[in-house]
């Protein structure tokens, strides 16, 4: 019995751990193909990417030719206004601590701006919504999201050759040498040491290797992640290695989806990364780089906390740990509807030009006359010319495009409105949202997976960030007046954060009838509406235009509330909505953090003072023209209390 039959494979040593990597990477990809996973992922691929096929052509088929292939890639459209409706809402994260004291919700205000940071100026986004994109036509996507050394702000430099001496002693691992400028830099013996970042890349399903014999994703502690790297690249970092590196070839086409090629000569090679989680049968887990089976590249325990992969799956297939996704039932009605679409391009064009027919010996002739008539002479005795009655394309085939399109429709979870085509029995602005509303409800597990997406990573970058992010760096934050500032941090300032919320608004509210609702409802409640933007916000299905004076007033009162806990004092307009700012600075004065600032405290106060007196004295007409409500009324004076008994007057009747 060998050593693999009694042990765990994962924790061999390096010099027998890599064929048994190699042996699960094949058997991975074996399976894959044998249980029917590769032609279904490698089928969805090719209709997602038409495209690339036809190039934009009517393609010609049969012996003759005599047929016309006409693709319309409904399966894309389809699936894109899914994919829209799902990521178009940017999110909001609100990141979480085990504690509420003051310093550790700093921490937590600082760590929400990290993460939209790194949302909306990296890559997060873009790789966010391409896996997105794969779990909807390919079952499963990933954000994969390592640490890379290699990138970031340069903070040294270090020589290439290890046995570096200069007149300050030989070199030793961890020094770093600085330089006065960029061009005194001796690239031929220095490399730059860089900050380091967190990297990005959107994985499909063909792309994680896992234990295909588990009932569902959530027993694979092990994963096998395969990337592409370029080969010159790699040999430069690892020049003991550079033979074994040149010598790799490139991976095996039927280990690729449809439409992706390669060549012998490519430099770009798969660079696998095994990962195991931490657990009773590895503790500390353990990661293992590796090109092949005798090519092992050097290896830890597991870096991270985690292993740095999130997923996302709409459905999962019944015991067997890969994705499943609606998209895969749409693709047969697809290939039902280019067919028939086929049919018909191709009788219409081969039979759409008018044909005439004419007896043998009519001698038929053609002239122009003046005036724009035409006159046709014809053998007398003989029929005249006339066109000939072709076959008709039937009518049915055109109503069951109609059918497969809805079908697709259907199983999609859209409507037409969703679409961009309200029905026509769907006119008003309600109608029409009650119909967004309901394509919404449909993709409801879809969107669900998609958040908890970018919870996961999120956290999960938190995480990282807490282990690696020693160099001061800087991040694009939001600051005052909703205008973005440069500010440094590291790894110290997020410390005690341990989860990532993500909160996404409904697509609904990009609806003309959640617009005209909202329309409404302001004036329902006497909020000013300017008609002229209320038909803005129809026209671009934009809310903003309906509530910039709402934001102005909240960005004024927040600029405010920052500059009088610096205790500076702030002008007070009699055209303010006064019991807003109130509300507000009344919410800054019970802030913990404000109370123990007297200077803070006496001009939060003040300001209020001022706030409530130009309310108090305001003229009433002008209250009333900007919705202003009424300064409050004192309530009546209690009445006095009895204290004596009225004197009663007896009066006496005579009578007689």
């Amino acid at each position: 019995m060998s050593t693999t039959d009694t042990q765990y494979f994962a924790t061999l040593p390096e010099d027998k751990i890599g064929p048994e990597l190699m042996k699960r990477v094949d058997a991975f990809y074996e399976y894959f193909r044998n249980a029917g996973l590769y032609a279904l992922c490698n089928f969805s691929h090719y209709q997602w990417n038409k495209a690339m096929v036809h190039r934009g052509r009517i393609l010609k088929v049969g012996n003759s030719l005599e047929y016309d292939l006409l693709f319309v890639n409904y399966y894309r459209n389809i699936g894109s206004h899914v994919i829209n409706l799902t990521t178009s809402n940017r999110p909001t994260f609100k990141c979480k601590a085990v504690t509420t004291d003051a310093s550790v919700q700093q921490q937590t205000k600082t760590a929400d701006a990290v993460v939209e940071h790194y949302y909306r100026d990296k890559d997060y986004e873009a790789t966010a919504r391409r896996a997105a994109e794969y779990a909807w036509f390919l079952g499963e996507g990933y954000i994969y999201r390592p640490w890379n050394p290699y990138i970031g702000k340069v903070t040294g430099y270090k020589p290439i050759n290890p046995d570096y001496e200069d007149e300050s002693g030989p070199y030793s691992d961890g020094d770093v040498y600085e330089f006065e400028s960029e061009e005194d830099v001796d690239l031929e013996n220095f490399e730059p040491i860089n900050e380091g970042d967190i990297q990005f890349i959107p994985l499909s399903v063909i792309d994680v290797i896992r234990d295909y014999s588990a009932f569902n994703y959530r027993q694979c502690d092990w994963k096998i992640i395969r990337t592409f790297v370029n080969r010159y690249k790699l040999a430069k970092e690892f020049p003991e290695l550079k033979d074994k590196i040149m010598a790799i070839k490139p991976v095996n086409s039927d280990r690729l989806l449809r439409n992706v090629t390669t060549s012998v000569d490519s430099a770009f090679i798969p660079f696998y990364e095994f990962y195991q989680e931490d657990n009773d049968l590895v503790p500390g887990g353990r990661y293992i780089p590796f090109l092949s089976a005798d090519v092992i590249l050097p290896n830890t325990g597991l870096p991270y906390k985690n292993i740095p992969l999130d997923r996302m799956a709409e459905g999962e297939q019944e015991n067997r740990p890969f994705g499943y996704s609606r998209a895969f039932d749409m693709i047969p009605i697809q290939v039902a509807y280019d067919r028939i679409r086929s049919i018909i391009i191709s009788n219409q064009s081969t039979l759409g030009a008018q044909t005439f027919t004419a007896e043998e010996g009519s001698n038929v002739s053609y002239d122009n006359l003046a005036e724009g008539m035409n006159v046709m002479y014809h053998a007398a005795g003989f029929q005249p010319p006339k066109i000939l009655d072709k076959l008709r394309t039937a009518p049915e085939l055109f109503t069951t495009l109609e059918k497969l399109y809805k079908e697709m429709l259907d199983i999609s979870g859209l409507n037409e409105t969703a679409m961009g085509n309200p029905a026509g029995n769907v006119e008003t602005f309600r109608g029409q949202a009650l119909m967004n509303q309901l394509a919404v409800q449909n993709l409801t597990g879809f969107l669900n997976q998609y958040i908890r997406l970018l919870e996961s990573s999120a956290t999960g970058m938190i995480e990282t960030l807490q282990q690696y992010a020693d160099a001061p760096r800087f991040a694009k934050l939001l600051g005052k007046d909703k205008a973005y500032m440069l500010k440094q941090w590291n790894r110290d300032d997020i410390k005690s954060v341990n989860l990532v919320i993500a909160e996404i608004g409904s697509p609904a509210q990009r609806t003309p009838g959640y617009i005209q609702e909202i329309g409404e409802m302001m004036l329902k409640y006497n909020v000013p509406l300017d008609p002229n933007k209320f038909f803005q916000a129809l026209q671009y299905n934009n809310l903003d235009f309906l509530t910039s004076k709402v934001n102005n007033t909240e960005i004024l009162i927040s600029q405010e509330n920052e500059k009088l806990s610096q205790g500076e004092a702030c002008v007070v307009s009699d055209y303010d909505l006064h019991p807003q700012h109130l509300q507000e600075h009344n919410d800054k004065i019970n802030d913990p953090e404000i109370r123990n600032n007297p200077e803070a405290i006496k001009a939060l106060i003040a300001h209020c003072l001022e706030h409530n007196q130009k309310w108090q004295s305001a003229n009433p007409s002008l209250l009333a023209a900007l919705a202003i409500p009424p300064y409050p009324a004192l309530p009546p004076p209690p009445p006095l209390p009895v204290t004596s008994v009225p004197h009663v007057k007896e009066t006496t009747t005579i009578q007689g």
